[in-house]
């Protein structure tokens, strides 16, 4: 299976930053984004909860070929405590429809057993699995507000712990001061938030100019923290015009709107 190569910035993370301010701005809400309303309304989807996908073939969501049904595992859909997976599943398959649609349909899986061969086969293809993370990554946690609620913390903690604890790293900073509680904000997992930090997707740490094993001691918080303040406040970013030719009509006068 091959896979058409999309720029993580430009044209993934961009692209989930856009639909989680239009979202929030035309539902007057605030966070966590809730990707269900947004798979039924712009991309047509119906949620199917169905028994035992997860336990039985291994997948917590799928597609049906004519991307019109998401199939997603009844217990963690229906309760309470995984309603995180339950959203990072649905984001997922979004993402699917908006860079995979061809291939989707070209494989064209009818029940349970041919959905999870896909995602075999889609998970070997050329990174589509992880792409489609990394868009319901942006989507749930999109780059600004995170690191805008990040940076609030640091701000507010981080001189005492330099002071305190000066070898501590700036990933176990982070990770102690914003990990649940950042989680909890978003409606996502700790592991995603670890996971957008990180160098592979929004290179928190990068940007500040230190590395996740960087001590404390190391750091010049002052010029850290004006940095951080300057990516918080980047305006939404642009969308390619290859990217708005794959998102529904309806979503991009939404976003245009905003």
């Amino acid at each position: 299976m091959t896979s058409t190569y999309y720029d993580y910035k430009s044209e993934i993370s961009a692209l989930g930053s856009c639909i989680a301010n239009a979202y929030l701005a035309t539902n007057g809400t605030s966070y966590p984004i809730e990707p269900e309303l947004i798979a039924m309304k712009f991309f047509g989807l119906r949620i199917d909860p169905k028994s035992q996908l997860y336990s039985g073939v291994g997948v917590i969501s799928t597609l049906d070929s004519t991307q019109s049904v998401l199939s997603i595992d009844e217990s963690i859909y229906m309760r309470d405590a995984s309603q995180p997976q339950a959203r990072q599943a649905i984001a997922h398959e979004i993402g699917h429809i908006i860079y995979d649609s061809n291939q989707i349909r070209a494989y064209a899986p009818q029940n349970a057993d041919e959905a999870y061969n896909l995602h075999v086969r889609m998970k070997r293809g050329n990174n589509i699995e992880a792409r489609a993370n990394m868009f319901a990554g942006a989507l749930l946690a999109p780059r600004c507000e995170l690191f805008s609620q990040v940076g609030k913390l640091l701000a507010k903690n981080i001189e005492d712990v330099q002071l305190s604890n000066p070898t501590m790293t700036m990933e176990r900073l982070v990770e102690a001061l914003s990990g649940s509680k950042i989680a909890r904000y978003f409606g996502v997992t700790d592991e995603v938030i670890k996971w957008r930090l990180s160098e592979k997707n929004e290179n928190f740490y990068g940007i500040l100019g230190v590395k996740a094993d960087t001590q404390l001691w190391e750091v010049d918080v002052k010029k850290m923290l004006t940095t951080l303040d300057g990516e918080s406040q980047t305006p939404s970013p642009s969308l390619t015009d290859r990217i708005r030719r794959v998102v529904p009509v309806e979503l991009l006068k939404l976003i245009d709107g905003v």
